[in-house]
């Protein structure tokens, strides 16, 4: 549960997250420096105390900064997954080996857009941080990869806590494509 907020990439988050660069043939694609964003849960994930569970759908929105290589300066990114299970903030929080799969979309500074999708994995011990790969499916840095990581906090602090999650930021380490 806890790769659904890649997000917040969410996912970055979303992510977090950004999987694309430079025009093709572009040599060793970008790098940057920060990764910023949220994630929202429709519907929101009921909270510790409860049992119930729902199926959510997790739209994902960001920017990148201070980049370096292909062209590219900076990028915003959007993308969405669902929940292919039940989940509610018990399970977000609990550290399980699955993985979750999101298409994401990029378009960088110098107007180029890139589509690919990233895959987040849960961290064993950090159940607010995720790893992100990812590939570039088209446009630019097609064919390239990404590797980066976020952490998520919830919006409010209660969330999740004593009232349903709805929303999470995200802030992600430098984000490598190549």
């Amino acid at each position: 549960m806890r790769k659904i907020m890649g997000l917040l990439s969410v996912a970055a988050l979303f992510v977090p997250a950004v999987v694309f660069a430079a025009p093709a043939g572009a040599a060793g694609g970008t790098t940057c420096k920060a990764n910023t964003g949220s994630a929202t849960f429709s519907p929101a994930l009921p909270p510790l105390s409860s049992s119930a569970t729902v199926n959510s759908t997790v739209n994902f929105t960001g920017k990148l900064t201070g980049c370096s290589g292909g062209g590219v300066t900076s990028a915003t990114y959007k993308g969405s997954y669902k929940l292919t299970n039940a989940h509610n903030c018990k399970q977000l929080l609990t550290y399980t080996s699955k993985t979750t799969t999101a298409n994401i979309t990029t378009t960088w500074s110098n107007k180029k857009t890139s589509v690919g999708t990233i895959t987040l994995a849960g961290i064993k011990g950090n159940p607010t941080k995720d790893n992100v790969t990812g590939v570039t499916k088209t446009g630019q840095f097609a064919g390239l990869h990404l590797t980066t990581s976020y952490s998520f906090k919830a919006v409010p602090s209660t969330g999740c806590v004593s009232t349903p999650l709805s929303k999470v930021t995200v802030t992600g380490s430098t984000v490598v494509i190549k």
